[in-house]
């Protein structure tokens, strides 16, 4: 029996449904939605066009829902201990580097009390270094090496190193990427780190000079392995590529 066009797009919409929803689906879907949003109000109000980066970026508030839908990779969990974040600038950048020293117990993941560990540690005590460019894209690009410390050293310890870079595409969105060597967690005995390093990439966007928001893709190398006795996964199974919405205000008083 020949299908009519309501069940034609009852099918389609069954299938498409019934589809596995990735990460690179979850983005698809979102960078559409956006594009054909910001199209239809252009003319139907004949608005400006926005910063092309900038306006990926410009309703999150309006997709919230389906932003949920990338974040983390599991329920939502508090963390049992309280983390401290210190920063000194020890000079500003001239004809040197900046430099800024630092201590940062604050993981990520959760928190092994047999070992005193996070899944992946914190930073511990560090230094960074830091230079600014006249970026390839016309803006500012900065440049990051960092050595540091952690004291989450129960089954492996030994000093890090880390590099970044910030890349500002206007004077809202930038770029960020950061790799750290896990030379303090790299045996690969499926216990957490396995030797790949940590390699993060980010895209914020300041929407004042004390609101931003940040969405955070982590363990791009797939480094992090859970450990045996964890519920819900195997020895050896990869942490997987989480997802992080970071929403920061900073203020003076």
């Amino acid at each position: 029996m020949k299908r009519g066009p309501r069940e034609r797009l009852a099918a389609l919409i069954d299938t498409v449904e019934s589809m596995p929803i990735t990460l690179g689906r979850w983005l698809l879907i979102l960078a559409a939605i956006i594009v054909v949003r910001h199209f239809l109000e252009q003319v139907s109000g004949q608005l400006k066009t926005i910063y092309f980066l900038s306006y990926f970026i410009h309703y999150p508030l309006a997709y919230l829902a389906p932003m949920l839908g990338l974040l983390g990779t599991g329920d939502v969990e508090i963390y049992e201990k309280t983390g401290l974040s210190l920063r000194l600038k020890v000079a500003d950048e001239g004809s040197l580097p900046s430099l800024l020293l630092g201590f940062d117990n604050q993981g990520y993941g959760t928190w092994d009390k047999e070992l005193q560990r996070y899944s992946r540690k914190s930073k511990g005590f560090y230094l960074t270094m830091t230079r600014s460019w006249y970026g390839a894209f016309g803006s500012d690009l900065a440049t990051s090496l960092g050595v540091n410390y952690s004291l989450e050293g129960e089954d492996e310890q030994s000093a890090d190193a880390f590099f970044g870079l910030e890349q500002n595409f206007d004077e809202s969105v930038s770029f960020l990427a950061e790799y750290s060597l896990g030379l303090d967690d790299r045996e690969q005995d499926e216990l957490y780190g396995e030797g790949n390093g940590w390699l993060d990439l980010a895209l914020s966007w300041r929407i004042s000079d004390s609101f931003s928001f940040k969405f955070i893709l982590s363990d791009l190398l797939k480094n992090g392995v859970y450990p045996e006795g964890v519920e819900g996964h195997t020895k050896g199974e990869s942490f997987g590529i989480e997802r992080q919405l970071v929403i920061s205000y900073g203020g003076s008083f």
